[in-house]
């Protein structure tokens, strides 16, 4: 099992963000045999976001540690936040701190050396490039602090919704995508992976945004290497 107390001293830490993954979805590939990486835990935790259940306000809370009465990031259109959060903490400290990023980012992560990764091979995701990224920098240039943000499976939930093999077969692949990053970290790290929020079915699609459970409940892992 890739799973180890998380009591004591770290050299390193990994905070990877799936965005827009449907706790059940996962839950249910999980039992199906097609998420190696997660069939390593014996639970994957349930936890449950902060409403509005968007990538915005689920950042500024995860990063504050303050809900959204308190650090004003209220939904979309919110991209930044005036309260002291993990990345401020830890540049103080004299940490070194990166991020990778897709397209763009969906809120400012102060104080962090962030690359986009984009679509740089032109095939409509960009997950692989993410991917490829976090790589290169857990390689070359392993930070005290790594942030990973995959995007696809929110993409791929809203365009074709969450019970589609389009929504699945991201899911799967981002899977393979924490397996072969975990293998490549440092000894001694701490790891969290999280979702920001779930999903649920539309007439367009996926959405979120609601006080469905769907919506609301997401996946999170606290273990070390």
């Amino acid at each position: 099992k890739a799973i180890s107390s998380i009591t004591g001293d770290y050299d390193h830490a990994v905070m990877i963000l799936l965005d827009g993954v449907q706790y059940e979805k996962l839950q249910s590939l999980v039992n199906a045999g097609e998420m190696p990486f997660f069939e390593r835990f014996d639970t994957i935790e349930q936890g449950i976001t902060v409403f509005p259940p968007v990538t915005t306000s689920s950042t500024a809370a995860f990063l504050t540690g303050a809900p959204p009465q308190a650090n004003g990031v209220f939904g979309y259109g919110y991209r930044s936040t005036e309260l002291t959060t993990l990345f401020d903490v830890a540049v103080n400290a004299g940490k070194t701190i990166k991020a990778v990023e897709g397209y763009g980012l969906a809120f400012n992560l102060r104080n962090a050396d962030v690359t986009l990764s984009g679509d740089l091979d032109n095939n409509g995701y960009t997950n692989d490039n993410v991917f490829e990224n976090s790589m290169e920098v857990i390689q070359t240039e392993m930070p005290d602090l790594l942030y990973i943000h995959f995007h696809d499976v929110d993409d791929m939930g809203h365009e074709f919704g969450p019970n589609s093999e389009e929504y699945e077969t991201a899911l799967i692949q981002v899977g393979g995508y924490l397996a072969e990053i975990y293998d490549a970290l440092p000894q001694n790290t701490f790891i969290v992976i999280f979702a920001d929020h779930g999903m649920h079915t539309t007439d367009e699609g996926g959405n979120h945004g609601t006080l469905m459970s769907l919506d609301m409940i997401i996946p999170i892992l606290f273990f070390s290497k």
